[in-house]
């Protein structure tokens, strides 16, 4: 889109704009720290499996930490990579 066009639209049009610029770049942040997790994992000489198991301690620990100040189950979703 050219400077005019961007000139000539309304403002509501340039608010949805932004709105869906903003979103893609949270996504694209998202992205961009699950891929440096993985090159620092790789960097660091583990495999998959080896960060699953760390994936694993992490999560039952912080699940027995949380479930012990709450005192009610509560599940841990890993995020999809």
């Amino acid at each position: 889109m050219t400077d005019k066009e961007v000139r000539r639209l309304r403002r509501t049009e340039l608010i949805e704009m932004l709105f869906y610029l903003q979103k893609e770049m949270e996504m694209l942040q998202v992205e961009n720290a699950s891929l440096h997790r993985q090159l620092e994992a790789k960097k660091a000489g583990l495999s998959d499996n080896d960060m699953n198991k760390i994936f694993d301690v992490v999560k039952s620990a912080v699940h027995e930490s949380i479930q012990s100040s709450v005192g009610e189950p509560v599940e841990i979703v890993r995020d999809s990579e």
